[in-house]
């Protein structure tokens, strides 16, 4: 019975299952497409909304810049080549901006792309962030290089609003935004520039001169005849310090232009950083603590002492002793082992607020801004931050070995009013 029983199952089970081979019904056959298709388009707007996701990720968090038509590339920022790592971090690490590390970014999978490949693609690329002077030339933030002819070689160059003033050893020139240049007067040590950009004073025939800046030279507002050896180191308000040789020693002082000069040296300053906030930032010898931070201000047309602290800093007085930052809040001075970035009214206060940068530079410390510090070594730019971070950044292809960065001075005065409002 059982064998009878099997060939039975076989035989209904043949005639039961569907012919391969055989062609659907039309009813089928349109059935399964319609299957198909929704298929499909399902597939299609998932696709769809995982790219739009995937954009606005990309957008938000920095990695496609979302810029729009009406708004331009920064025109020049004088790019120089990958970002380095911080300081601190192995050498010759890549890092991601500030911008892009204070919001990181998901990494991003690409189907089939070779993992090292993706390693070596490069990270954004950083920007000195000021002029710099290139032997005899000036090269610009915006992207030009401009000659700095007539001066013979370069002692100093600072930015302001009508073009570039720079100098030699015996006379300054004005470089404006055209190319072209005119003659001011000085040379050497013998000038300086206002904060603020718009004064210069100088000195010439046995007289400190200033005049206001623009684009066809020197308007000069007043002459004021001074000892030989003097010459102005800073503005203060409508008055200039001045510094000058008391016999075998270097003192300073404060000259109103609106009257007759009578020297009052003070010996006790050994650097002048500044001014801000209508006070003097200087570095004062003491009796018994040797070298302090100190704020000045011109009292009976003399330079006193104001207030005083920070003397176990270790600032140094040097032929480049220092600079404030564009506000006048942060000084940028050479301790021994490298640079510090001061916030002068904490160190004042006793709270001793510094920021460490340790690096033996080979050009004179510049602000970028308020908070960024430009120098240089054998390794490139070095940018100094006021929140700690440091970054090595390569120069632009061509620089070698004569460079330096060029200050801005277009800062409004920071006055008391400013710095009341601030607080």
């Amino acid at each position: 019975m059982s064998r009878l029983e099997d060939d039975l199952r076989e035989l209904f089970a043949d005639r039961a299952a569907p012919d391969p081979y055989a062609t659907p019904p039309a009813a089928e056959v349109a059935a399964r497409a319609i299957r198909r298709g929704a298929a499909v388009r399902r597939r299609r707007r998932t696709g769809a909304s995982v790219g739009v996701v995937l954009v606005l990720v990309l957008v938000v968090t920095g990695v496609v810049p979302g810029r729009g038509w009406w708004q331009r590339d920064d025109p020049a920022g004088l790019t120089v080549g990958l970002e380095r790592a911080p300081l601190s971090a192995p050498s010759g690490q890549l890092v991601p901006t500030a911008a892009a590390a204070a919001s990181p970014s998901p990494a991003l999978v690409v189907p089939g792309a070779d993992a090292a490949a993706l390693m070596d693609v490069p990270a954004p690329v950083a920007t000195v962030g000021i002029d710099l002077r290139v032997g005899d030339q000036l090269w610009t933030t915006e992207g030009s290089r401009l000659p700095l002819s007539g001066v013979g070689e370069i002692v100093r160059a600072y930015r302001v609003p009508v073009g570039w003033v720079y100098g030699g050893a015996t006379n300054v020139r004005l470089l404006r935004p055209d190319g072209n240049s005119v003659p001011l007067g000085g040379g050497g040590d013998g000038w300086t520039v206002s904060p603020d950009g718009a004064r210069f004073a100088y000195v010439a025939d046995g007289a400190l001169r200033v005049a206001d800046l623009t684009t066809d030279g020197l308007s000069v507002r007043s002459t004021t005849n001074v000892p030989p050896g003097t010459v102005p180191v800073a503005f203060l308000d409508r008055r200039v310090v001045v510094a000058g040789r008391v016999g075998h020693s270097r003192g300073y002082d404060l000259l109103d232009p609106a009257g007759p000069y009578q020297p009052s040296w003070n010996l006790d300053v050994t650097a002048v950083y500044g001014t801000a906030g209508g006070a003097v930032a200087a570095l004062i010898r003491t009796g018994d603590q040797g070298l302090c931070l100190a704020a000045l201000k011109g009292r009976a047309h003399r330079l006193r002492v104001d207030r005083s602290g920070a003397c176990t800093l270790g600032l140094r007085a040097e032929f480049t002793p220092g600079r404030l930052a564009p506000g006048g809040g942060w000084l940028v001075a050479p301790t021994p082992d490298g640079l510090a970035l001061v916030d002068i009214d904490a160190a004042l206060t006793g709270e001793y607020a510094t920021v460490d940068c340790p690096v033996r530079s080979i050009v004179p410390a510049v602000w970028a801004d308020n908070m960024t510090v430009v120098v240089g070594d054998d390794r490139g730019v070095v940018q100094c931050r006021t929140d700690g971070t440091q970054q090595v950044v390569s120069l632009p292809p061509g620089t070698g070995a004569d460079w330096q960065p060029v200050p801005r001075m277009t800062a409004k005065p920071v006055t008391d009013v400013d710095r009341a409002s601030r607080s």
